[in-house]
């Protein structure tokens, strides 16, 4: 399922990724598994404009979600527009898709850090 997110260019976002498993369950990461967040401006490009990886400590305790912090600076030199997005679980040499490629829109600001 697509699961599409806009921004604002330049400005802080935080969003949580919750894994279940198989019996809808929490899942928490083990050690040495990844949990990679990338955006590219389409799927060919080989470098991501956004990249942000969470491991097993990041884990909220509470809810068991993992929280992605995207800063101003991740943002700020980006064109606005329509870029994609997926996460998924680097698990040794295995990777699981567990957010398919979904657009993450930039959308314009007025104002700035630092106005």
């Amino acid at each position: 399922m697509n699961q599409d997110i806009k921004i604002i260019r330049g400005t802080t976002n935080e969003f949580d990724i919750l894994i279940t498993d198989d019996k809808g369950e929490p899942y928490a990461l083990t050690e040495g598994e990844t949990l990679r967040f990338g955006v590219k401006r389409n799927g060919s490009c080989s470098s991501y404009d956004i990249k942000k990886e969470l491991i097993s400590s990041d884990r909220d305790a509470e809810t068991g979600a993992y929280r992605v912090k995207i800063q101003p600076d991740d943002t700020i030199n980006l064109s606005c527009g329509i870029y994609y997005y997926d996460v998924g679980i680097q698990s040794g040499t295995e990777y699981y898709n567990i957010i398919e490629y979904s657009r993450f829109v930039i959308l314009y600001n007025v104002t700035a850090k630092g106005d």
